[in-house]
């Protein structure tokens, strides 16, 4: 079974979603049996032209609906090459991710105060002070102090 694969260059971290790829090439492969599709050996015909693939690290298979990080380029015989390839599952999934929603109990520079996991409890000792003033006014000399919250 022979599909198509094109070959990348990706210019963003692994951890990114919505990487900054460019293609380069887009080859004939097909499969090393036995292979797996989140780990695929791929053994791709390159016409002979080592060179267009040389600087790519990334490939893109339609046919199995994933990108893959390259992990590894062998070279067998001339114009045959064998690519060793690990799924990126964040581009992969990138729509089906973003359409999620979530609660994020931690994160590095914003928090919620009212969500308490026990381990790690951001607080503040700067007070909030605000001062409203009544709409009428005083009639006597009496002082007004009303404290909200915890």
């Amino acid at each position: 079974m022979a599909f198509a694969i094109t070959f990348c260059v990706n210019n963003s971290n692994e951890d990114k979603i919505g990487k900054n790829i460019t293609d380069v090439v887009t080859l004939t492969g097909d499969l090393k049996a036995p292979s797996s599709i989140i780990d695929p050996v791929l053994t791709v015909n390159n016409g002979g032209n080592i060179s267009q693939i040389a600087g790519c690290n990334y490939i893109k298979i339609p046919t199995f609906n994933r990108t893959y990080f390259i992990r590894e380029i062998e070279i067998v015989r001339a114009g045959i090459i064998q690519v060793t390839a690990h799924v990126d599952v964040l581009e992969s999934y990138s729509e089906q991710i973003l359409q999620q929603a979530a609660v994020v109990e931690r994160q590095q520079n914003l928090w919620n105060l009212y969500l308490n996991d026990g381990l790690t409890f951001k607080v503040t000792n700067k007070p909030t002070i605000v001062t409203v003033p009544f709409p009428s006014g005083f009639t006597t000399q009496e002082f007004v102090l009303a404290v909200a919250g915890n």
